[in-house]
């Protein structure tokens, strides 16, 4: 639920006043027609108009996030250089094998419980 505003909606104006390829403006998000007429809309339009503007930059947010992380991924290693071949703790017959090259949780020695502490 919206609260009445009490006061007049400030021009969302930051100064930047760049379209991108969309025509939008990069500063506030509002399309030309919004920002031209902005000061002889009723006040019910300009609180649409904010909240569109609110999704169009929360989607840009997104977008560039989006497009970061696949530029991060780019550089990244491969997943195939990433990963390390895990030795074989079983023998062909399933026992823990006993080389000392490839310990294994199996070889380790027991503890028993009174020596914990």
């Amino acid at each position: 639920m919206y609260q009445i505003e009490a006061f007049a909606i400030k021009n969302p104006c930051r100064g930047v006043c760049e379209s991108n390829n969309a025509g939008f403006c990069k500063g506030c998000a509002r399309s030309r027609d919004e920002r031209f007429y902005w000061g002889q809309l009723p006040e019910y339009k300009k609180r649409r108009i904010l909240e569109l503007c609110s999704l169009r930059l929360h989607k840009w947010q997104l977008l560039q996030n989006r497009a970061a992380r696949a530029s991060q991924l780019k550089k990244s290693k491969p997943v195939e250089e990433v990963l390390v071949v895990q030795q074989n703790l079983l023998d062909e017959q399933g026992t823990p094998t006993t080389d000392q090259s490839q310990r294994s949780i199996f070889s380790l020695p027991q503890i028993a419980p009174e020596n914990m502490e």
